[in-house]
């Protein structure tokens, strides 16, 4: 059995990360439909920004599958009125997780971000994870973002009225 290789992203296998990120989002948000025009989104915005030199796309392989991957960017924040990293999607198929595989992917994306002079990053957690995350040390609560189905909103609304 192979051991599992974490290395760049090809443009060629971007179909395939977005497969790994349809799997991610029906798993962490199955509530939400994912359009599949958001897909061909997310293969678009891979396509384009794997090319720059502020985009970080890793994929972990075992056996010539991909089992995961990890996406992040450097940006300019404006309210903290500096540049800092971000993370926003990181994936690993279930079977693959209590490997310490994340951790690893975690670690080699900071490295990437101190690399390029980056003090600060931001983190994307799915919200059944925070707790975990926020016992790591260094790791503060910055924010929240909760999302909200405003149809199904308005839908759980007239259901309380009857």
């Amino acid at each position: 059995m192979e051991k599992i290789e974490y290395r760049d992203a090809k443009i060629s296998e971007v179909v395939e990360v977005s497969k790994l990120f349809v799997a991610m989002w029906r798993e962490s948000r199955s509530k939400v439909k994912l359009k599949e025009e958001t897909v061909d989104r997310v293969i678009i915005e891979y396509m384009t920004s794997i090319v720059k030199d502020n985009f970080y796309l890793k994929v972990a392989i075992k056996d010539n599958k991909m089992i995961g991957f990890l996406a992040g960017s450097i940006y300019f924040n404006e309210r903290l009125n500096k540049f800092i990293g971000y993370c926003s999607e990181m994936f690993m198929i279930k079977e693959f997780r209590s490997m310490n595989m994340g951790s690893h992917m975690i670690e080699d994306l900071k490295n990437w971000f101190k690399g390029n002079g980056i003090n600060q990053a931001m983190f994307d957690v799915p919200g059944e994870h925070v707790d975990k995350w926020l016992r790591r040390a260094g790791y503060e609560h910055y924010t929240s973002t909760l999302s909200l189905d405003l149809v199904l909103d308005e839908e759980n609304k007239k259901g309380d009225e009857l």
